[in-house]
């Protein structure tokens, strides 16, 4: 429960009869009262409690049984087994029924994603996406909702020029038109990150800002983010994750069931859960990523920003992490492909978004050095760390002089 007036801004682009129109509403002031939580955003409430106890319920479902099943005596555990043997048919039927439906749903379900055109699987509607995103939207200004910046803040006029550029040089794009596009800011210079709900609710944080070197660079981050948006990357990522859930759910039942004791069940899902993660959730993540990386280079270029920014971006978010962290995340454990190998990506199509550039009648790209701009942000971010590192270097005492 909680009682909260917030305060925020936001600029929408409106289309209406296929004509593009943009309808300001920047300075209109909304306040948002909640005694208690809306009712909309119970939906998704249910859909992220309901996994954990679903697993939990597998967990005592499957110790409850393996207990249920030593305590039976033995000629009572051949009764069952003599029964189940009889049935074996019925089972195999039942089984073979449900991977034919199972089956049967994916193929149903499949559609072909917008821009890209690629195959993909998704089974969540667009009201339960919409209200999932009117939830985490919610989520994002009880958090940070005392950081939102006012309306007439000068970053309004600086995102909303950059978002309505990128959508109006991409207004043959459907998809564009099927959402209610904002933009809120959030005043937290110690957070350089952005997100765009699938609502089209643009959520930007001010140390973006302050990372990105210009105008070209932040662009491309906030293209990136467009592209999940456009493209509905959420939608396969909740149609996924549902699907891969309820496997680790069944996955639980089974090894508590199954396996002699507690430990050795609970190893063997964690082992089981894991290989699943690797093998199909995080590398399905990662192409997700890049294909994001490409859409939003396309969506620049049509733009006429300077795409070689792009690579430069993620080049830096490189940088950063040896220089803060000392390591660089390999791809095969994350989400997101290692910043490395996003640089490198963008940098090999940096050929074709020049063509897109060109046939968009954008004018020749500055000569401007960019490697020497990643010098100096290398320089100024190290100077930076040395200064902000919480050491204070003690004076070493004088050696004594030996007495002869």
């Amino acid at each position: 429960m909680f009682s909260q007036a917030l305060l925020f801004a936001s600029r929408s682009l409106i289309f209406k009869n296929s004509k593009y129109m943009i309808q300001d509403k920047s300075f209109s002031q909304k306040l948002f009262f909640h005694s208690s939580p809306p009712r909309r955003a119970i939906p998704p409430i249910i859909a992220l409690v309901l996994t954990p106890i679903a697993r939990i319920g597998a967990f005592l479902f499957g110790r409850n049984f393996r207990k249920w099943w030593k305590n039976l005596p033995p000629e009572t555990r051949a009764l069952y087994i003599s029964r189940l043997r009889k049935q074996k048919n019925y089972f195999l039927g039942l089984f073979g029924a449900l991977t034919t439906g199972g089956i049967a749903f994916y193929f149903t379900h499949l559609e072909e994603a917008p821009v890209t055109g690629r195959r993909r699987f998704v089974f969540v509607s667009e009201k339960s996406l919409l209200e999932i995103s009117k939830f985490e939207f919610e989520s994002f200004l009880v958090q940070f909702g005392s950081k939102v910046l006012p309306p007439h803040h000068s970053i309004y006029k600086k995102v909303t020029a950059i978002a309505n550029r990128i959508l109006e040089a991409n207004k043959d794009i459907e998809e564009i038109y099927h959402k209610q596009w904002s933009v809120t800011i959030f005043g937290q210079p110690d957070i350089a990150n952005a997100a765009v709900l699938p609502s089209g609710a643009i959520l930007v944080f001010s140390g973006l800002l302050d990372r990105c070197a210009n105008e070209d660079e932040f662009a491309f981050v906030l293209a990136h983010e467009l592209s999940h948006c456009i493209v509905g990357h959420n939608a396969e990522l909740y149609s996924r994750t549902s699907v891969l859930n309820a496997i680790k759910i069944v996955l639980m039942g089974v090894c508590m069931a199954l396996l002699p004791t507690d430990m050795t069940g609970i190893l063997s899902y964690l082992f089981g859960s894991g290989t699943l993660t690797a093998a199909f959730e995080l590398p399905y993540g990662r192409e997700l990523e890049r294909e994001a990386d490409e859409v939003g280079l396309t969506l620049v270029a049509r733009a006429c920003y300077d795409t070689r920014y792009g690579a430069v971006f993620w080049e830096k978010m490189r940088l950063l992490e040896d220089i803060e962290m000392g390591i660089e995340i390999p791809d095969w454990i994350s989400t997101h492909p290692a910043n490395a190998t996003r640089r490198d990506h963008l940098k090999g199509l940096e050929g074709s978004a020049a063509a897109v550039r060109e046939v968009c009648k954008c004018p020749p790209l500055s000569d401007v050095d960019i490697e020497k701009e990643v010098e100096d942000f290398v320089r100024a971010v190290k100077e930076k760390h040395e200064k902000d590192r919480p050491v204070v270097l003690l004076q070493l005492p004088k050696r004594p002089v030996p007495s002869i």
